[in-house]
């Protein structure tokens, strides 16, 4: 039969897969509502991030009860890696919390009123939330950083660097993707009309 040990690393194994791999398609899901070009299609996407953020919680407490019940079990704390994934998961936490939840719901809420149809300019505006944007590629960041420590185990250094690394690999890729978004919303939509002398 499987030990305590056993069972409690297949279930945090498990849980934290279901975690990071949601996050990241959530991620997905944020940069495909704005390309959408149907209501509906809007409508899918954001139901599917708003349903996973909910979730977040649950598949949160598991993967953290079970993480730090290992990480005790295996005298991994003096290693430095648990300390400083614990401290990207409550940032994590925080992120989602705090920007990525509020923001998911109203955005929920206000689909609900919107008929089906073609996607408006100013739906589409809508769409294009900066901090949703940034705080979730944080998010994947940070997340990608937790798998690295888990697997690879580094000392003190090794997972404050990787943490640093992460967070802020996240950040650019969060910031560069609002500047594409900015630019492409500059664009126009159709050509001007000529003027009449």
């Amino acid at each position: 039969p499987m030990s305590l040990y056993g069972s409690a690393l297949f279930v945090h194994v498990v849980f934290a897969i279901l975690l990071v791999s949601g996050g990241v398609y959530s991620h997905v899901a944020m940069t495909l509502a704005p390309r959408a070009r149907s209501v509906d299609g809007v409508r899918s996407h954001v139901t599917w991030l708003h349903t996973f953020v909910k979730a977040t919680v649950p598949l949160a407490v598991v993967v953290l009860a079970t993480g730090v019940y290992l990480a005790f079990a295996g005298g991994w704390w003096t290693a430095g890696w648990p300390v400083v994934a614990l401290g990207l998961f409550a940032l994590g936490g925080a992120a989602t919390t705090v920007l990525i939840d509020p923001r998911v719901s109203r955005l929920r809420a206000a689909l609900d009123q919107i008929p089906d149809g073609v996607v408006t300019r100013e739906l589409r505006g809508t769409l294009v939330d900066p901090m949703l944007r940034l705080a979730g590629a944080v998010l994947v960041g940070a997340d990608l950083t937790i798998v690295l420590l888990m697997t690879n185990k580094p000392g003190w250094i090794g997972s404050v660097t990787a943490a640093l690394a992460g967070v802020t690999a996240g950040a650019v890729a969060g910031v560069a993707a609002n500047r594409i978004s900015a630019g492409r919303a500059a664009i126009p939509t159709s050509t001007p009309p000529p003027e009449v002398l």
